[in-house]
């Protein structure tokens, strides 16, 4: 009887790891968990490995190319004078197309809100980041369809 039970659980573990993986796979190709895994390192790390980690998502942009450099530069200049970071919340999503999405989220910080406006695009069966800015200027973050340059 304990062998019986033994074979089972054991039968039981692997196709919950089987599920729990290939779920957690699937999870990672979605840009709302690329969104979460670039906050959770913005907030736990430093807001240069949040932007290194988004970079890693497209196989084009290059993490030591002198615009990823010129972001982290800004960025870690920026929050240091802004102070500690409380959060984000999504202000807008809009679908552009079925593999194209754009994303902007209010970051709160202790001094002043920072606007960051992510667009993903999914070239095949994965998502990855196609641009990435952030403001500190609502009046510089488009809104609406109608305020996009």
């Amino acid at each position: 009887m304990e062998i019986f039970k033994f074979k089972h659980m054991k039968k039981f573990l692997f196709i919950a790891s089987f599920v729990l993986f290939t779920f957690r796979a699937y999870a990672q190709q979605d840009y709302e968990n690329i969104v979460d895994q670039f906050f959770t390192l913005y907030s736990k790390e430093a807001p240069e490995k949040a932007v290194d980690f988004l970079f890693t998502t497209n196989p084009y942009m290059d993490i030591n190319s002198e615009q990823a450099k010129k972001i982290k530069v800004q960025l870690g200049t920026v929050t240091a004078l802004i102070g500690d970071f409380y959060g984000y919340e999504l202000m807008r999503k809009e679908q552009l197309a079925p593999s194209l999405v754009s994303l902007t989220y209010l970051v709160k910080h202790k001094r002043q809100p920072l606007y960051y406006t992510f667009v993903f695009y999914k070239p095949n069966d994965k998502w990855q980041i196609l641009n990435v800015r952030f403001d500190d200027k609502l009046e510089n973050v488009p809104l609406n369809k109608n305020e996009r340059q």
